[in-house]
């Protein structure tokens, strides 16, 4: 289910214009090991292994709604597109939130919002301070903004 979305999504948010965005002051980070339980164990989501999915979500923020309801929503109200967890969106919408974090759309249409110092970890680097379409003489090559890692 969200495997190969969201390790894809990993990728190219690190990997892939401007310093507004969509995102929420009062997003947080998510109890990783326990939403990948819930997803896993409960849900019997067999897409991802813990490890796998702890690894892709370390770096999510979500609503304050998410972060204390998962644990007791349905199955398919934490996973769906427009659920809890997340929100509906346009495909290729992406957009630096201006708190360095950047919001993105899933291939599936899930709104989601990465850390980006979380986003640039994950691939052993170390997150600039800068979520843009540019970062120096360097340009995103799909013009669409992104974290910026060392």
């Amino acid at each position: 289910m969200f495997r190969s979305a969201s390790l894809a999504l990993l990728a190219l948010v690190a990997c892939s214009g401007s310093t507004e965005g969509t995102g929420e002051p009062t997003r947080q980070a998510l109890d990783v090991p326990a939403f990948c339980a819930k997803l896993i164990d409960e849900c019997k989501d067999t897409s991802v292994t813990k490890a796998d999915c702890e690894s892709t979500f370390t770096s999510l923020r979500v609503s304050p709604e998410c972060a204390n309801g998962f644990s007791s929503a349905a199955c398919v109200d934490v996973s769906k597109r427009g659920g809890l967890c997340f929100p509906s969106c346009t495909a290729n919408a992406q957009a630096c939130n201006g708190d360095g974090t950047i919001t993105t759309c899933t291939t599936d249409g899930r709104s989601i919002t990465l850390d980006c110092a979380g986003v640039c970890t994950s691939s052993n680097k170390k997150f600039t301070g800068t979520c843009a379409d540019s970062y120096g003489t360097q340009k995103s090559v799909d013009g669409r903004p992104r974290c910026w890692c060392e």
